[in-house]
């Protein structure tokens, strides 16, 4: 009960004003029953835009939640604090954001590094088209419609009925809908943007991480990597993901749910 009322109360402390907090949370409260009683599908593209502005340290910014899973992303980055790097004295200049979703962790190290470069790499179409809303205010910021894996060229996508973040090219429930997106490998994307190095990855890929990194030769090109292990996706272990980083010091192996983790590395 007190988890509960924790994660309905959340949303409401990040408001800029009383009427973003009020907003808030009543958005909490009408997400959670729309998908309780499956009145609307919650990624579905007819979705009312809400604005809200959110406060974060000494800084603003316009955010457009849809549905309850977009309150979840700011609550576990901005409040949570997900992606605070172990790496106190890290300032990167160049940022790789695998996985961005509506945008929220571009804008969390966009505040937090305002002079960095961030690509963003996002294949559902939808979420691309809110992530281009989320960061529109923010300048620096490459977003591109592909999923970053294991090959290049089209590959299947598997939307998440009810949460946009969890869409993933690996499948999770038997009626899922299917698309077929672009898809670059690390390396190649790194060609194509004419990236020799790049500071900090951040991934989120809902079980994808593990073919992403499975030995790339762009590995020893980036300094710092950053994100969550979905050990109940990919069926394979968060050590057997770090294995895949041979040499490297492991900062933050961070619990988050059952089977899940936030890991850092450099």
């Amino acid at each position: 009960m007190i988890e509960a009322f924790k994660k309905l109360y959340a949303p409401f402390i990040l408001g800029f004003g009383i009427y973003d907090k009020i907003k808030l949370f009543w958005l909490t409260f009408f997400f959670t029953f729309k998908r309780r009683f499956g009145l609307i599908a919650e990624n579905s593209g007819s979705a009312i835009r809400n604005q809200v502005q959110i406060k974060f340290g000494g800084n603003f910014f316009d955010f457009y939640p849809v549905d309850g899973s977009d309150l979840s992303v700011l609550r576990e980055i901005f409040i949570e604090k997900q992606y605070d790097t172990k790496l106190r004295d890290i300032t990167p200049e160049i940022i790789f954001d695998i996985g961005s979703n509506v945008g929220a962790s571009i804008i969390y190290f966009k505040l937090k590094y305002p002079r960095a470069k961030i690509y963003a790499f996002e294949p559902d179409p939808e979420n691309f088209q809110r992530l281009k809303e989320n960061i529109r205010q923010f300048d620096n910021i490459q977003v591109r419609n592909f999923a970053i894996s294991d090959t290049n060229g089209p590959v299947v996508f598997f939307i998440h009925p009810q949460s946009a973040m969890s869409s993933s090219l690996k499948t999770r429930q038997s009626r899922q809908k299917k698309i077929t997106v672009n898809s670059k490998t690390l390396g190649q994307a790194m060609e194509d943007e004419g990236i020799d190095q790049i500071d900090l990855v951040k991934f989120d890929v809902e079980g994808a991480e593990f073919d992403i990194f499975f030995a790339p030769s762009s590995l020893p090109k980036i300094k710092c990597f950053l994100g969550e292990v979905h050990e109940d996706i990919a069926g394979k272990t968060v050590e057997n993901f770090l294995a895949l980083f041979p040499g490297r010091t492991v900062w933050q192996k961070k619990q988050t749910m059952k089977k899940r983790y936030i890991v850092e590395l450099s």
